[in-house]
Parts: structure tokens; C-alpha cells; sequence
């Protein structure tokens, strides 16, 4: 069998530089859009196949769409692009590098139960923010193969407010053993460089909290002031007062009748 190592040289932005770099057992990159979560998580993932030969792992998304349209065409291009000799079981949803004789499992997380029973060296998870928390623990009870050379979790995702990822990896009280890699907003140079206008046309289209959300990437809670964090002088209707005092913070008509 052959053993040699083999070195992959990849383009990467610094964001994903640090996420790929770092060995913490439990690892996750936070990033607006654009920063190149998806292909982070999936370099790591081909990374732990050949870091663990003989095991097996698995990359999954929140819902099975998400899976087949964004995750898998990008483990595939990653594949081709490098020439990893590879076969795909589609009806399985397997991957098997032939190198390393790895297995990567392909699973939507729709369904915690069904996450139950292989012993796994590794997973990952893309766009977590948008998975049930159940799923990544029971996950994270399947990290446990015995012929696993380096036992790993990671996770990629877009901020969603103070949730349980938040908790997990961001807050003061984040469990102590995970590391989180926050990304800078627009060091994805390759796609201003063929869209100019990408970030000022989302910004003219988002609204401003969605915006610092979706493309500065911070934290912040998007469902507190809905009703009026975008109020402005444009939207003043003399006929129209707000009455806060009243229960349900009801608006007064201009004839004096309280409309609900």
C-alpha cells in the first residue's frame, strides 16, 4: 500500500486560514455571507478523512435540499479540482476517498433519530445555526472510533442571533474546549473583484439589522423592535398617534377610535 503523503495547495482567505489551522478538538467558523464557509468546512472534512484512514466520518446540513445543492457539489468540485481519487455512492449518500479507504457520510440533520448508531472519527456541519441542536449531540455521542487517529467536531455557519450556537461557541459562558473563528466582513476579494456592487446591492436590499446580520456577520437580535427599529420620519402619518401606555400598545385613529 502506498503511504506517501500528499500536499494539497489551496487558496485561502484568512478566516479560513485560521479555521483549517487550528486543532482544537471542537472547532467552528462564524462568517457573513460570502466568506467561504462551505468550502472551509468541506476541506476540513476531506482533511479528517485522510487524517483518520480506514474510519469513517460525516458532513451534513440542516435539511436535505441544503445538502444536495450546496454541501455535495462543493465536496465534489474540491475532489475533482485536486484529483482525489474518490467513488460516490449517490443512492447511499457515501463517499469513499481511496487513498486513505475513508468514508464520508452525507446526511441531512432534519431528523436527529435517524443520526443514532455508526461510530464516527469525525463530522462536520454546515450552516448550524440553522440545525437542531439535538442533532449536533447525537453527533457528538457517535465521536467515538476506537482506530480514529484524530477525533474532531466543526462546524461552519452564518450568525442567528444570541442562539444555542451563540451559547455554545461565542459567549462568555461557551463550553471551554471549542474555539470559534469569526470572520471579517468582505475578505472575499475574488467575488468584489467580479461583482463591484455585490455587498452595496445587499445592503440596499436588506434591512439594516438583516444587513448587519447577513453581511457584517455580527450577532444581534433580529426579533426584538421589529415594528419600529426601521422607523423613520418618512413613515409618519399626522392622522396616526402611538399610544404606549395603553395595553397592547394600540394606535389611536384620527376620529378617536383605537385601532387594534
Amino acid at each position: 500500500m502506498n503511504n506517501r503523503k500528499r500536499f494539497i495547495h489551496i487558496p485561502l482567505m484568512p478566516s479560513q486560514r485560521k479555521f483549517l489551522e487550528s486543532a482544537a478538538p471542537v472547532k467552528g467558523f462564524s462568517g457573513p455571507v460570502g466568506s467561504g464557509k462551505t468550502y472551509a468546512i468541506c476541506y476540513q472534512a476531506l482533511r479528517s478523512a485522510a487524517e483518520n484512514p480506514g474510519c469513517t466520518g460525516l458532513l451534513g446540513a440542516p435539511t436535505y435540499d441544503m445538502l444536495v445543492d450546496v454541501t455535495v457539489p462543493i465536496l465534489m468540485e474540491l475532489l475533482d479540482r485536486h484529483e482525489i481519487d474518490y467513488t460516490y455512492r449517490k443512492s447511499q449518500n457515501v463517499v469513499t476517498i481511496k487513498p486513505s479507504r475513508s468514508r464520508i457520510l452525507l446526511r441531512s440533520l432534519d431528523c436527529p433519530e435517524h443520526l443514532r448508531g455508526t461510530n464516527l472519527a469525525w463530522f462536520g456541519i454546515d450552516e448550524l445555526t440553522y440545525s437542531k441542536k439535538a442533532a449536533w449531540e447525537r453527533l457528538e455521542a457517535r465521536v467515538r472510533d476506537p482506530d480514529a487517529r484524530s477525533h474532531r467536531m466543526f462546524a461552519v455557519w452564518t450568525p442567528n442571533g444570541f442562539d444555542w450556537v451563540y451559547k455554545r461557541f461565542i459567549s462568555q459562558n461557551r463550553i471551554k474546549d471549542h474555539q470559534a473563528i469569526i470572520a471579517e466582513p468582505f475578505e472575499n476579494l475574488a467575488v468584489l473583484a467580479r461583482r463591484p456592487d455585490y455587498y452595496a446591492q445587499l445592503k440596499n436590499s436588506y434591512d439594516p439589522l438583516l444587513y448587519q446580520q447577513e453581511v457584517l456577520g455580527q450577532y444581534l437580535n433580529t426579533k426584538s423592535g421589529r415594528a419600529y427599529h426601521a422607523w423613520s420620519e418618512a413613515n409618519t402619518d399626522a392622522g396616526l398617534r402611538f399610544v404606549p401606555q395603553e395595553r397592547g400598545a394600540r394606535v389611536a385613529g384620527p376620529v378617536g377610535k383605537e385601532l387594534a
